[in-house]
């Protein structure tokens, strides 16, 4: 009698546990968790001047929005190099969940660059007002862009 108990309290749990559970398939994981892209943002930073542009048109907003304002800064503080300049930028910059932009690095394709350069772009990027951050799923992220700056002086032109 004792075996019998002993055999049906431990034997009987196992056998509904194994016969229960049913493999879990992949596709059925699939169906429920939707593929997100990680790498792509649903809507992009809205600085001040794009704020009333349609939602399709605020990319190139964006863009050329920051363009304008390193190249007015560059501008604005009118330097006199004694040497020709001609120097192509790749800038990566980063914009946090407030709104804030902060260069990650700035990447010189010429060796003649000078730090006067990377100073006015620090600038510019400092001078950036606030903006409304991307955008991913409804969630205000971290989101990280390329823009490219052309520098040449008035001989090259």
């Amino acid at each position: 009698m004792y075996i019998k108990t002993t055999l049906f309290y431990w034997i009987f749990p196992l056998f509904i546990l194994f016969f229960s559970c049913k493999p879990v398939n992949n596709t059925s994981v699939k169906k429920i968790q939707p593929s997100i892209n990680y790498t792509k943002i649903d809507l992009y930073p809205v600085l001040p001047e794009c704020a009333k542009i349609e939602t399709r048109l605020q990319k190139t907003c964006f863009y050329q929005a920051i363009a304008k304002r390193i190249q007015q800064n560059i501008t604005q503080k009118n330097i006199r190099l004694n040497t020709k300049t001609k120097d192509s930028i790749i800038v990566e910059f980063t914009i946090d969940t407030l709104g804030v932009a902060k260069i990650t690095s700035i990447q010189h394709h010429y060796n003649n660059h000078t730090k006067i350069e990377d100073s006015i772009i620090k600038n510019s990027f400092q001078n950036l007002p606030k903006m409304k951050p991307a955008i991913k799923m409804g969630i205000p992220v971290k989101a990280q862009f390329t823009i490219p700056i052309i520098i040449r002086t008035k001989n090259d032109l």
